[in-house]
């Protein structure tokens, strides 16, 4: 697989970034590997400096509650191990949920 921008005709969402693959995959074919200490979690969360405060978080909300919070606060860290992540995230970016009714078109490619 390659880094790819997509671009929808008739969308407002332009320059959607994403994964293209190189070549045809067989069944059972590992894609994308990434190291479990690598993944943002829950268990990030906990583990972090504020994981005492996440904790009390997830036991009187819920987990995803508690990993946005610990994002919001993660993302201000300049010693973050996520801080490359962070950075390569755009500016601003929507999701179906803020879509307008001039944005159709691309609930269309979504659905297919």
């Amino acid at each position: 697989i390659a880094p790819a921008v997509f671009n929808y005709a008739g969308g407002t969402q332009q320059g959607l970034r994403g994964a293209k693959c190189l070549r045809e995959l067989s069944p059972g074919d590992s894609v994308v590997t990434i190291p479990r200490n690598s993944l943002i979690s829950i268990h990030s969360a906990l583990e972090s400096d504020i994981g005492g405060l996440i904790s009390q978080i997830v036991q009187q909300a819920d987990q995803g509650l508690a990993l946005v919070l610990w994002t919001l606060w993660d993302r201000k860290q300049n010693n973050s191990k996520y801080s490359s992540v962070w950075r390569s995230l755009p500016d601003n970016f929507g999701t179906a949920l803020g879509i307008t009714e001039d944005d159709e078109s691309v609930l269309n490619v979504i659905e297919g």
